[in-house]
């Protein structure tokens, strides 16, 4: 089982570090994060918001999925990974298809949160194969 945890772990920590890493940085740099994307934070409400539910949120989750790598806590680490990736790659592809967006900031971030969600779903599986 430990091999099994072990490249379990991997996934976790990726994909919780990333939600940590933009965590931080959209709660400490709102402005300069939402300029990546063309939008103006005119008024410090939008920069509290973007702190708030973009910053806090993700950190937030990162956090969570990296206090679950401990064993007895990592099968929910995974599934908390695996969908909150998922939910943002699919509703990313779907704005995209709807609102004719593209770009290689949208595709990369899309391919991103795909691979991360499948990976944390492939070790979901070789956990619970191992039962």
């Amino acid at each position: 089982m430990s091999g099994a945890l072990t490249a379990a772990k991997i996934p976790l920590a990726v994909g919780g570090g990333m939600f940590v890493l933009f965590g931080i940085w959209l709660a400490l740099a709102p402005a300069h994060a939402m300029a990546q994307l063309g939008i103006t934070l005119q008024h410090a409400v939008h920069s509290t918001d973007v702190r708030a539910m973009y910053g806090g949120l993700m950190l937030a989750i990162g956090g969570l999925c990296l206090w679950s790598l401990h064993p007895e806590r990592i099968r929910s680490g995974l599934q908390l990974c695996a969908w909150s990736y998922a939910g943002i790659g699919a509703v990313r592809v779907f704005g995209m298809l709807v609102d004719g967006a593209g770009g290689a900031y949208l595709w990369a971030g899309a391919i991103c949160e795909t691979i991360l969600a499948l990976w944390c779903f492939w070790a979901l599986h070789r956990l619970s194969a191992l039962r």
